[in-house]
């Protein structure tokens, strides 16, 4: 009988310890990583639209405002971190948060996608998206600012 204790109390442990390095490794460090790239940006949003955190991961748009040093300070420092300028499309049609887009504004796309294993042997996978779309008028940049971070992303569908 002692030895079924025993063997109880350690497998009940072995559970319990699993259960929370997935919650750990699964939810809380990779949510941890996307709420450190993402709040650089509260300080300019304006008005979000959507922001939604569950067990699946987390989403969030919102427009922005800053000045064009602002923005050229921001741009330079998001690029040093291997974020990707795409101003070789035309953005306007991925752009409906912000009303002062024509057909005739400047924009530029930067962005900024990484798939992670994470956890015991790569078991854990999040895929992390953040697009920035950028519309110039007069003095102001204004940007679309849509993230997301996917926790039950699938092996093999993977981003760089």
């Amino acid at each position: 009988m002692k030895k079924v204790v025993i063997a109880v109390s350690v497998l009940a442990v072995l559970l319990l310890g699993a259960g929370l390095y997935l919650l750990i490794a699964g939810y809380i460090n990779p949510m941890a990583d996307y709420k450190k790239l993402t709040d650089r940006f509260d300080q300019y949003i304006v008005k979000s639209f959507e922001n939604d955190k569950n067990m699946h991961g987390a989403l969030q748009k919102a427009r922005m405002e800053m000045t064009l040093p602002e923005y050229e300070d921001l741009k330079k420092t998001l690029l040093d971190e291997n974020w990707v300028l795409d101003n070789t499309s035309d953005c306007h049609d991925f752009i409906y948060l912000i009303e002062e887009d024509t057909p005739e504004s400047k924009n530029e796309h930067l962005s900024y996608h990484a798939y992670k294993k994470d956890g015991f042997l790569g078991l854990l996978h999040n895929t992390t998206v953040v697009d920035m779309y950028t519309v110039f008028t007069g003095d102001r940049a204004i940007i679309q600012l849509g993230s997301s971070i996917d926790l039950s992303y699938h092996p093999g569908q993977e981003t760089k």
